[in-house]
């Protein structure tokens, strides 16, 4: 019986989808080392994990009762799947066409740039009492807006305001600024509208499930 993979995937793959040899290093000492990965297993199994494996879940706790299609519980069925698409250099992504989604499947999930998954990504825990990209500047007593440019890596300054509502605003429509810039590197048209969006006011100030609404600001709970 073939052994399942995180205990519920089925590789039907049919091939080696890893190749070890063993080479003579400086020494003379013989290590073993890859020499081939599938590239269509290694994203498969990897999903697998974020979903099924105990130690990653622990360690990752925002994935815990994330799950993946029983179509993609077989390996060769990802694979077709992704050969169809643009996946070179690009991270598989569940959360940019379908926010809040705890499932892997063909309609949540799409190859994106590893700078627009860092973009999109929203730092919640470390944010502490405040809205997205607001923090207090205490020198000044005032609400500080700063916001992650994916282009050049820094962090930009937007502005100092009365209050936190204020400066969430002033972040959210810097960040719909630069996600229509993002939205233009991006090959798949469903994460291009989605990026469109994402952060226009009707899109971002929408009620969702496991948010609320606290003066016109979005706080998690």
């Amino acid at each position: 019986m073939t052994k399942l993979v995180c205990g519920v995937g089925v590789n039907d793959l049919g091939y080696r989808v890893q190749v070890y040899e063993y080479v003579t290093e400086n020494g003379g000492k013989r290590v073993q080392k890859t020499v081939f990965k599938c590239p269509y297993y290694t994203a498969w199994e990897n999903m697998l994990k974020r979903c099924y494996n105990e130690k990653f879940l622990e360690s990752n706790p925002s994935y815990i009762d994330t799950s993946v299609c029983s179509e993609w519980m077989y390996a060769s069925a990802f694979k077709k799947w992704m050969e169809q698409q643009d996946w070179q250099g690009k991270a598989l992504d569940k959360d940019i066409i379908s926010p809040g989604s705890k499932l892997y499947s063909p309609d949540t999930c799409a190859f994106v740039l590893k700078a627009t998954n860092s973009f999109v990504t929203a730092s919640d825990a470390s944010r502490g009492d405040y809205p997205i990209g607001v923090d207090l500047f205490k020198p000044t007593g005032k609400y500080r807006a700063q916001c992650n440019n994916p282009f050049t890596g820094d962090v930009e300054h937007i502005g100092y305001f009365s209050s936190p509502e204020e400066a969430h605003e002033a972040w959210r429509k810097h960040k719909h600024e630069i996600a229509q810039l993002v939205a233009a590197t991006e090959s798949d048209p469903r994460i291009v509208e989605a990026l469109k969006k994402r952060y226009s006011f009707d899109e971002w100030y929408k009620k969702k499930e496991g948010d609320r609404l606290f003066d016109g600001a979005i706080y998690r709970r």
